[in-house]
């Protein structure tokens, strides 16, 4: 499995360095001097694409995704910004920082309905701290993960279309989440925190809870005691807060 893995990297990233490249070219202007994007589906459908090949061929060589704790089972996180080493292994951090220059970077993880996206973004050799600067680039970095999302998708498409699998290889812990790690979905104290400042009422906090458990407004009416159409009038309620178009947004929140 691990050599399948290998192979997503030739094929994808190696075979297709100058198209990644060109793709995120625009970067440069940000000061950003590699980018990693990677897609895992709830199912465990795996893609990851590099503007560095050569590092990205040392890390799966070394087998170092079963280390990484964010290649996990989608459900686990929730979408945001968060600082990470290259490796969570001291000695395999040691060696990406002696071979490769890599330390921190800053890495942006979207979540969909059935899938998560993330992008690693890695400041110039040896400025792992200008990865704090990035932070008033948000806004441009959330509109190029839109264009890599277009430009690429064939690539991705293609990737996810020969079956690599992450949870395949990582076996019991694709879908288990190391403890203290940023950005979980069950964060209890973030939770908290936002249920503090959020415009929604509690019924309405229920609602959408059970919704992001994947219960339909039937079985959600069935299990607070209400009419679907109560449910429905919640959902409108709860889009129009948040700005929302519409229900599948509202997995993005």
């Amino acid at each position: 499995m691990s050599e399948d893995l290998n192979q997503l990297v030739r094929k994808y990233t190696v075979n297709h360095e100058r198209t990644i490249k060109r793709i995120c070219a625009p970067l440069q202007d940000l000061n950003i001097s590699d980018l990693g994007y990677v897609i895992i589906k709830t199912d465990g459908s795996f893609c990851n694409l590099s503007t560095f090949p050569a590092f990205l061929e040392y890390y799966y060589a070394e087998e170092m995704y079963n280390t990484q704790p964010y290649f996990s089972h989608p459900d686990l996180f929730q979408s945001g910004h968060t600082l990470v080493q290259v490796t969570s292994n001291p000695s395999f951090q040691k060696d990406c920082e002696s071979r490769y220059h890599l330390n921190y970077c800053l890495c942006k993880i979207q979540k969909h309905r059935d899938y998560m996206e993330m992008f690693f973004i890695h400041p110039p050799t040896n400025c792992s701290k200008n990865c704090l600067k990035y932070l008033k680039d948000i806004y441009l970095l959330d509109k190029f993960a839109s264009y890599f999302r277009q430009e690429a998708k064939t690539l991705i498409a293609n990737a996810l279309h020969e079956g690599y699998n992450i949870s395949k290889t990582r076996g019991r812990a694709f879908y288990e989440a190391a403890p203290g790690l940023k950005l979980l979905n069950n964060d209890c104290k973030t939770q908290q925190f936002l249920k503090k400042i959020s415009p929604l009422t509690a019924r309405e906090h229920q609602c959408l809870d059970l919704y992001k458990q994947g219960r339909s407004a039937q079985a959600t009416a069935a299990i607070l005691n209400l009419s679907q159409r109560t449910v429905e009038h919640y959902f409108d309620n709860i889009k129009a807060k948040l700005g929302c178009q519409s229900k599948m947004e509202l997995l993005e929140r």
